[in-house]
C-alpha cells in the first residue's frame, strides 16, 4: 500500500503468475513491470531526455496505458511518467476516479507523482527501483524527499514566502488579482504575466488529476517554450499548497512560491 514514509516493490498475493503453455510468459507483475520499461525506453531511443523512467497503469489484469518521461519535449515540468500514465488512463477511461487501478513504475516516484498517485484514488504501487538505489547507479532525486517530505530534513525548495501585506508595488498588482483560494499566477523577472488560472487559456488542460497551481505551471512553461520558470514567481491564495503542487513549483525551478494569507482590498 501506498504510504507518505517510502515506497516498496509489493507484490499482492492475490495476483498469479500468468497461465502459459510453454513456461515463456513473465509472471503478472513482471509483465505490467516490463510494460512500463519498455515505455521508459522508447524515450530514451527517441532521445527526449527524459530518462529512464516508465510507468503502466493497469486495471483488473488489463493494461491500460503506458508513458514515459516527456519533461524536455514537452517543455512541461509536470510530464513525468507517472503523470502522463495517469492523465492518459484518466482520459480512456473518462474517469478522475482510479481507484480500482494499480500502477507499475519503474522508478520510486517523485513527490509530485506520489501526489498526483493519492489524489487519482488509486492505492497500490509497484516499483522497480527504490529512490536510494536509483540515486546510487545516478538517477539522484532525493533532495526532493528532503524539500517535501515531513520527515526528512534539509530543503532545497524554492523560497516560501507569506506576503501579507505586500511590500512593494508589484507583488500589490499581482495580489490585487487574485480573487479565490485556489487562484494562481505566474510572473516573470519584468513582473510580465505569464499565466493566470482565470484565464480562459487554462482551459487547454483539463486534467482532473492537475491542481490550478499545477496547470498555471504548465500553462506558463508552454507560455516561453521551456520547462524551467528560472527568475519566476509564483502567487497563490492557497494558505498551503499540496504536495503535488509543491513538487511542481521545485520541478519547474520558480524563484519563489508566495502564499497570501489574504486577498488585497482591492481583490474581487
Amino acid at each position: 500500500m501506498l504510504t507518505n514514509a517510502s515506497f516498496s516493490h509489493q507484490v499482492s498475493e492475490d495476483i498469479e503468475p500468468a497461465d502459459a503453455a510453454d513456461g515463456s510468459l513473465l509472471p503478472t507483475n513482471e509483465r505490467f513491470m516490463a510494460a512500463a520499461v519498455m515505455s521508459a525506453m522508447s524515450g530514451v531511443n527517441l532521445n527526449e531526455e527524459g530518462g529512464p523512467f516508465g510507468a503502466s497503469i493497469v486495471r483488473d489484469g488489463v493494461l491500460i496505458c503506458s508513458a514515459h518521461n516527456t519533461f524536455f519535449s514537452d517543455c512541461d515540468p509536470t510530464c513525468h511518467a507517472e503523470m502522463n500514465a495517469i492523465r492518459l488512463a484518466m482520459r480512456r477511461l473518462e474517469t478522475h476516479d482510479l481507484s480500482d487501478c494499480v500502477i507499475y513504475s519503474s522508478f520510486e516516484p517523485c513527490p509530485m507523482c506520489w501526489g498526483a498517485i493519492v489524489s487519482s484514488g488509486m492505492k497500490q504501487l509497484y516499483i522497480g527501483l527504490d529512490r536510494f538505489t536509483a540515486a546510487k547507479n545516478g538517477v539522484d532525486y532525493l533532495s526532493f524527499y528532503d524539500a517535501i517530505l515531513p520527515h526528512t530534513k534539509g530543503s532545497n525548495f524554492p523560497p516560501m514566502t507569506r506576503v501579507n501585506p505586500p511590500s512593494f508595488y508589484e507583488d500589490k498588482r499581482i495580489i490585487s488579482m487574485l480573487s479565490s483560494p485556489d487562484h494562481c499566477i505566474i510572473v516573470n523577472k519584468d513582473n510580465d504575466i505569464l499565466a493566470n488560472s482565470d484565464s480562459p487559456a487554462i482551459d487547454d488542460f483539463t486534467d482532473p488529476v492537475d491542481t490550478s497551481m499545477v496547470r498555471t505551471i504548465r500553462l506558463a512553461c508552454r507560455s516561453i517554450n521551456s520547462p524551467y520558470l528560472h527568475g519566476c514567481r509564483i502567487y497563490t491564495l492557497v494558505i498551503q499548497a499540496d504536495v503535488e503542487s509543491h513538487a511542481a513549483c521545485l520541478w519547474a525551478c520558480a524563484e519563489s512560491l508566495h502564499y497570501c494569507t489574504e486577498a488585497s482590498p482591492g481583490s474581487k
